[in-house]
């Protein structure tokens, strides 16, 4: 009765509905997954971002490479210093208000020293001027004071390009090390996420760039569906395959009932034996009158 689900035909389905549900439940606890790592990551954000401001060079004392980055990443900061306008470079690509934009960042000396990537913020690709340094947007001559965010450097994540310098000043990401050779500065291996400068930039076109919304995201609903989409694969198949089998007994059933009936000797022998009506009518008279 089972044996015609072994075929190779339906082999082949028991294998992609296994492959299809085993992939399903993975994707399932992936999400699960994301959704820890987006509630550490909102934890991070929100503890360090609203500690009280500290001053840069406290802050990375300890830091000595790209990678120590993440150790003081969304830490609130203070650091002053002067821009370096000639060495401003731009990202494009990024999300400006809402709409498509580009991010801009620029070089400052610190007091200290230092010289430290401040990323000012965003502005929408509608302004034409794209090219840094961007004039219109220029930052202060002369001492500024920057509160922010120190932020890590970027680094290539999931379909971006692999190059890092798009051409000129424009950059596909905020890679520091790779930024620092281009612009042939020793920058330091973090940056700074500008919230607020003291003085003001003269325009109103540059928006600072927010940190992260801090939610859980679609994780956990996207998780519960793959969940259900497996539920659905694991007791529906055995219903499709039970529903094949009585399918295939009934239409065992009736063949076999058909051909009992066409060998029936009794049938033939009852047949034969029954005289035809026109044989056993009386003969026709002559009407002699």
């Amino acid at each position: 009765m089972y044996r015609f689900l072994f075929r190779p035909r339906w082999i082949v389905s028991h294998v992609l509905i296994a492959a299809l549900t085993i992939t399903m439940i993975g994707l399932g606890f992936w999400q699960l997954q994301r959704l820890d790592e987006r509630n550490t990551l909102n934890a991070t954000v929100s503890g360090r971002s609203s500690a009280p401001a500290a001053a840069f060079d406290e802050v990375v004392r300890d830091v000595r490479s790209v990678a120590d980055g993440t150790s003081v990443d969304y830490q609130a900061t203070v650091i002053t210093g002067t821009y370096l306008v000639d060495d401003e470079i731009v990202v494009p690509g990024r999300n400006s208000g809402g709409g498509p934009g580009l991010w801009v960042a620029t070089p400052l000396q610190s007091d200290s020293g230092a010289i430290v990537l401040i990323l000012r913020g965003s502005v929408p690709s509608a302004l034409g001027d794209t090219t840094a340094p961007i004039e219109r947007v220029a930052p202060p001559l002369g001492r500024v004071e920057v509160a922010g965010w120190i932020r890590r450097s970027e680094r290539q994540t999931g379909l971006t390009p692999d190059n890092v310098l798009i051409e000129g000043r424009s950059f596909n990401r905020l890679e520091l090390p790779a930024i620092a050779d281009v612009l042939s500065l020793e920058l330091s291996p973090v940056m700074v996420q500008l919230a607020e400068q003291l003085p003001p930039t003269g325009s109103d076109v540059i928006q600072p760039i927010p940190l992260p919304e801090q939610t859980e995201g679609s994780h956990l609903s996207y998780a519960v569906q793959w969940f259900i989409f497996s539920l659905i694969a694991l007791f529906g198949y055995p219903v499709i395959l039970r529903r094949a089998v009585r399918a295939r007994t009934r239409e065992a059933e009736h063949s076999d009932s058909s051909m009992a009936t066409d060998d029936d000797p009794s049938s033939e022998s009852s047949d034969a034996g029954r005289i035809p009506a026109a044989a056993t009518a009386a003969p026709a008279t002559l009407d002699r009158s």
